[in-house]
């Protein structure tokens, strides 16, 4: 008895330090690393969005993303940046789902910091972006649902959360929909339950639906749904796109899986292959493979899409497995990720531009800001226009718009209005 409670402080000891790790590690890059400047198209749409909130403006983009906005307008208080808030967003999502999972799992803390250790996760630290939330979202919504399937957690609360990070993200409706379907089939609840869980979906549901509506006057209904389609209409088969356009943008993203993973990963899957149970395969199957199914074939231009597919399995790994390898390859595998993460240069984009590579490339290990780089080609293409912007402001204080015309004319703007932002940032280095 006395040696279980050793074994249990100890164990407490070893998650409460971890947890303190992770939060100086990230905290780190998000104070090192992070811009005040945008990062890429939508993180201007989101920062106008906390200034108006208007999608029929595209103030943001649809369909909204509205508790994420509003939220970031709150903590325009506190960091004075809309661009800073959305950084600090992903921060916190990314701790509270490391808070999650090493005290809800049972997999040992320094595999759990392996997988927080993903480059994706580490660049989403740094930058002005809405990935933290699906991936918080889906390992809480898992974690929820293994608690359903035992009988330890009321249906309606379930549901409660899942309307919430709908308001966050309005894509995790369809994505975690399957696996919150399989909690309720499988658990059967009583017919209470069922009426007092729609309830509070239409309440918590209507509480960003109302609001978005109310505030961007007349928006077409299917406005979010069109951005899809002619996207789908380049890249994938099933909507018109060529066979060898979708093959092409197939390995685009599977090249951001393997990049927002990082080696340490790969070696961690590979380890822990033969001891999957085939049971356990099923409930994550349903959690992430929908997502992950839709980004390979459908609908993968961003490797931060693949944050929910990642938030699920870190938190199934965390309820399911048990991998038996050294500390000290958990450590070395850490390092090779984070050595990835810095080195490691970008897949190219299948439409290149002429700053994708040499205005970036001798600043890598120079500037923090440029770590992310290795997950996500957009933030070398940003940092080039931003290079641009800073380059011209030293000569005369005004863009060449020329220069920037792959941006949109409002991005340009935008970027314009921060231009003595920018200079200061300059004078201070």
């Amino acid at each position: 008895m006395e040696n279980h409670g050793k074994s249990l402080l100890v164990t407490y000891r070893n998650q409460l330090l971890s947890v303190i790790i992770i939060i100086t590690a990230y905290t780190l890059i998000f104070l090192k690393a992070g811009t005040i400047y945008p990062y890429d198209y939508d993180s201007v749409n989101l920062a106008l969005g906390t200034e108006k909130f208007n999608i029929a403006l595209h103030q943001p983009h649809p369909p909204g993303y509205f508790f994420y906005v509003m939220t970031a307008k709150g903590l325009n208080i506190l960091t004075g940046n809309p661009f800073r808030s959305y950084e600090f967003l992903n921060l916190i999502f990314l701790i509270l789902l490391y808070v999650l999972v090493v005290f809800e799992g049972h997999l040992q803390s320094d595999k759990i910091l392996l997988l927080f250790s993903a480059p994706l996760f580490l660049f989403l630290c740094a930058v002005p972006v809405i990935y933290g939330a699906p991936a918080f979202f889906g390992g809480f919504i898992f974690i929820l649902i293994n608690r359903l399937l035992q009988k330890r957690i009321n249906p309606a609360f379930v549901v409660s959360i899942y309307a919430i990070a709908i308001g966050f993200r309005q894509d995790l409706s369809l994505f975690l929909l399957p696996i919150i379907l399989y909690g309720f089939i499988k658990v059967n609840p009583p017919i209470r339950s069922y009426f007092y869980s729609f309830i509070l979906f239409i309440i918590i549901s209507l509480s960003w639906y109302l609001p978005t509506h109310f505030l961007s006057g007349n928006v077409p209904e299917r406005a979010a749904l069109n951005q899809f389609l002619q996207f789908g209409h380049l890249s994938s088969v099933f909507f018109g796109a060529s066979l060898f356009e979708n093959f092409r943008w197939f390995l685009r993203s599977l090249m951001f899986l393997l990049g927002g993973i990082g080696p340490g990963w790969w070696i961690f899957l590979f380890i822990i292959f033969k001891s999957i149970k085939k049971k356990d395969l099923l409930l994550l199957g349903i959690g992430a493979g929908p997502s992950l199914i839709f980004l390979l074939l459908i609908h993968g231009p961003k490797p931060g899409y693949y944050a929910l597919s990642m938030g699920i399995f870190i938190a199934w790994a965390a309820l399911f497995l048990q991998p038996f390898f050294s500390r000290r390859l958990t450590f070395l595998l850490i390092c090779l990720n984070i050595l990835f993460f810095i080195f490691m240069p970008p897949p190219r984009y299948i439409v290149a531009d002429r700053y994708t590579d040499r205005t970036i490339f001798r600043n890598i290990g120079k500037q923090l800001l440029f770590m992310g780089a290795s997950c996500y080609p957009e933030a070398v293409r940003m940092k080039g226009y931003m290079a641009v912007i800073e380059k011209t402001i030293k000569k005369s204080d005004k863009i060449v718009l020329d220069t920037l015309s792959p941006l949109g004319e409002r991005e340009i703007q935008y970027m314009y209005s921060h231009r003595k932002r920018i200079s200061e940032n300059i004078g201070r280095r």
